[in-house]
């Protein structure tokens, strides 16, 4: 199979098959749960309920379909079928310390694995979306898990959006200026291995949380800095200009007074501000 899965070569169907089999085949870890579900809620709620019942690191559920994806904030997340949807469980290990840099990390897993499976080119805006032609292609949400009798984290669910493909008829208004697609055309998308895609994006996650810190490429590959951003804190909106990330993954701005300020994830939410706008 060539490495550019979106190739004119017209391709035989079953090679693009979904399947818990095709999933796993493609893992670096193979002794871990695997699920492949048509449609259901939520991933990240599936995943959540498997790491309760011992499912061990790395294991994997993965939906073509969402019907109660959810964003940032208790945000809703547009998940409609057709896309890719994924929820990877991290336990903590000799290098995982709290589920530090997991966000960024899959970022990077995204990026590299869209990549090397699609041959495309991917951007990451801070923290961790992911965007193609400046629109917003993925999103990521990390939720952690306690163990009830010691208190000290037991797991982390990494749950991951992409958009191989939604009709702009189905987009809803308020995201049509927003939402961009790995392929261009509902035909392309059909051509995607999504077993293959959710198995390289599982292995570079892994890959990438073992590091437990930012990554170079994570840097290289942000469109943030260097640009005036807008910065929403609650009710309070205001812009300054990105300067650079730190390497404990924070944003650093300097505001219209000149001082400088560094931003953390989960704080704030943030646009670019396009230049005919400053």
């Amino acid at each position: 199979m060539g490495d550019n899965i979106l190739e004119s070569v017209e391709k035989p169907k079953e090679l693009h098959m979904f399947s818990e089999e095709d999933v796993r085949s493609g893992l670096v870890r193979k002794d871990v749960l695997v699920q492949v579900l048509e449609s259901t809620v939520s991933t990240n709620r599936d995943a959540k309920e498997a790491a309760e019942n011992g499912a061990p690191h790395g294991s994997v559920i993965a939906s073509g379909n969402q019907t109660g994806g959810r964003g940032r904030r208790g945000k809703s997340f547009f998940s409609p079928a057709g896309g890719l949807y994924l929820s990877v469980i991290v336990r903590p290990g000799s290098n995982l310390k709290d589920g530090v840099f997991l966000t960024t990390a899959a970022a990077v897993a995204v990026c590299r694995a869209v990549h090397e499976v699609c041959g495309l080119e991917t951007d990451i805006k801070w923290i961790n979306d992911i965007y193609r032609d400046g629109r917003k292609i993925c999103g990521i949400l990390a939720e952690a898990g306690a163990d009830k009798s010691t208190g000290k984290l037991s797991y982390v669910v990494v749950g991951i959006g992409v958009n191989l493909w939604i009709e702009p008829a189905e987009l809803p208004e308020e995201l049509k200026s927003i939402v961009g697609c790995i392929a261009d055309s509902g035909s392309e998308a059909e051509k995607i291995d999504r077993s293959r895609l959710t198995a390289s994006i599982v292995n570079h996650l892994l890959e990438e949380a073992e590091a437990d810190k930012l990554s170079d490429y994570y840097i290289e590959r942000n469109i943030i800095p260097g640009h005036i951003v807008e910065i929403r804190e609650g009710d309070r909106v205001r812009s300054a200009f990105a300067e650079s990330i730190e390497p404990d993954g924070s944003l650093l701005v300097k505001e219209e007074d000149g001082t400088e300020k560094r931003l953390f994830s989960g704080e704030v939410s943030l646009r670019i501000i396009p230049q005919d706008q400053e």
